[in-house]
């Protein structure tokens, strides 16, 4: 495109979706804000963009790339509100989801729950094969099983398909057949073999990808295919997708391994942060990222990004490694990232104890906080920062969403001070004191906890929330 010199970043939160521009030719740089719309996410993303484009009088056929950071993936994997999937296993492997590694996250909890299973046991099914650890066949895929499978999955009325036999990964001819047979009795079906999604040893670990996979594809699928028509329409290039280990993917490529976009938005801070490290010549960095729901911290060490090629999604902590065991394993390069459930939505609550806690539930964008006005009833870590004076009441979102303190005061009163027998401005100083030690937990994670020398690297804030705890967390 001869006259494109404007490059388009959006990144969805849960509670704002955030536009970033620049120019290719100047470095003009320019941002728009928005509520995030958590029944359809695409909705913000092409309300934020028309605001950058009106407030920087930027013509549609003169931006030349368009980069997209999406929480899809991510919130139904911790929502539990994915597609209905079928997975077909090896005759005896039914329930290799659910016995997963035989480890516990905690070893001496007697109580603890086990991790939730994406796919139902009665939507999962086997089929008679058997190929050994050499790659030969054992026993011969019986190919009348095919058909009675089609005939289960059409009944349970599956939205994916996910095949996982044994060995596959050395040898793919059996998923292959099963694959190729499923795709033509069930062309509207996406159907995932986890020899084309992770042709790796360790059976539950590919499983679960694969699962993963199914789980999400559809929803990311619609989200997408709705996202690239509307932006399109509107002159816009087709959008590109980011990867959770860094890169960008075109929307085709990611359908084809969806589990790729597990840490879209946290993947994307993590490069900028690397970015601005290098910019102000500091190459050992924590880079710490605070939005409305989560808080996300990442190192990174002589300007390289630390990375893991395998990562626990939907476990206890909100997705991150560090409670290994609790969540769903997915085998892809992940750029590695501690995320605890602490964000400006995070709502403080008092325990049947009578324990201060905060989090990990959300206000997200729908109420949002108490200020907000949406009908929001919960204190949360901004209205605490609104009374202790640190956020200006008319300066959000260019001042176009107004702040009422008044009710930010009266929430945290009825709901903590009250039931603590403090003031509001020490409820509100113990709010955010929790969720700071809460944020801090993640620093420490990825420095202290990885043999890293915390004080041999710079800290870098950003995010929604992040000026605002910078200081306190240094």
């Amino acid at each position: 495109m001869v006259n494109s010199k404007w490059r388009i970043g959006v990144d969805v939160g849960g509670t704002f979706t955030d536009v970033a521009i620049v120019n290719e030719e100047d470095g003009t740089m320019g941002v728009a804000k928005v509520s995030s719309t958590p029944k359809d996410f695409g909705v913000g993303v092409l309300k934020a963009i028309e605001q950058a484009l009106k407030k920087y009088k930027i013509q549609s056929n003169d931006v030349s790339l368009l980069a997209h950071a999406t929480t899809v993936v991510t919130n139904a994997i911790l929502e539990e509100k994915g597609a209905k999937v079928g997975l077909i296993s090896t005759l005896g492997f039914r329930d290799i989801l659910e016995l997963r590694r035989s480890a516990r996250a905690d070893l001496y909890d007697l109580f603890q729950d086990p991790p939730s299973v994406l796919v139902q046991r009665r939507n999962r099914f086997e089929i008679t094969e058997r190929i050994d650890a050499e790659g030969q066949v054992v026993i011969p895929i019986i190919e009348d099983e095919i058909e009675q499978l089609i005939s289960k999955l059409k009944t349970a009325q599956v939205e994916a398909v996910a095949v996982s036999l044994l060995f596959s990964f050395l040898n793919d001819k059996h998923e292959a057949l099963v694959g190729r047979r499923l795709r033509e009795a069930l062309p509207n079906i996406p159907v995932f073999l986890s020899s084309e999604v992770l042709p790796e040893i360790r059976e539950f670990e590919r499983t679960s990808t694969t699962a993963i996979c199914a789980y999400v594809g559809p929803i990311l699928s619609s989200y997408l295919a709705r996202l690239k028509n509307s932006v399109t329409e509107k002159g816009l290039p087709t959008p590109y997708v980011m990867g959770s280990g860094g890169g960008l993917f075109e929307i085709e490529e990611s359908l084809m391994m969806p589990a790729m976009a597990a840490e879209s938005g946290p993947a994307a801070g993590v490069i900028a942060a690397a970015l601005g490290g290098n910019q102000i010549n500091r190459a050992n960095l924590l880079s710490f990222d605070m939005g409305g729901t989560t808080a996300k911290a990442s190192l990174i060490k002589n300007g390289v990004i630390e990375t893991t090629p395998e990562y626990e999604v939907g476990g206890e902590g909100s997705g991150s490694r560090w409670l290994h065991g609790t969540g769903h394993p997915i085998r892809v390069p992940v750029i590695d990232l501690a995320e605890v459930s602490a964000g400006g939505g995070s709502i403080a609550w008092i325990d049947p104890v009578g324990s201060l806690r905060v989090g990990p539930k959300s206000a997200g964008a729908t109420p949002g906080p108490v200020c907000y006005g949406r009908g929001g009833t919960e204190p949360t870590v901004t209205d605490a920062n609104l009374v202790l004076g640190r956020l200006d009441s008319k300066s959000l979102l260019g001042g176009d969403l107004s702040i009422d303190i008044g009710r930010a005061e009266t929430a945290i009163k009825e709901k903590i001070a009250m039931p603590l027998n403090i003031t509001i401005e020490q409820a509100a100083s113990a709010i955010i004191k929790v969720v700071n030690n809460a944020m801090g937990e993640a620093l420490r994670i990825v420095s202290v906890e990885r043999g890293h020398d915390a004080r041999e690297f710079s800290l870098i804030c950003f995010g929604g929330g992040g000026a605002s705890t910078c200081s306190c967390l240094s």
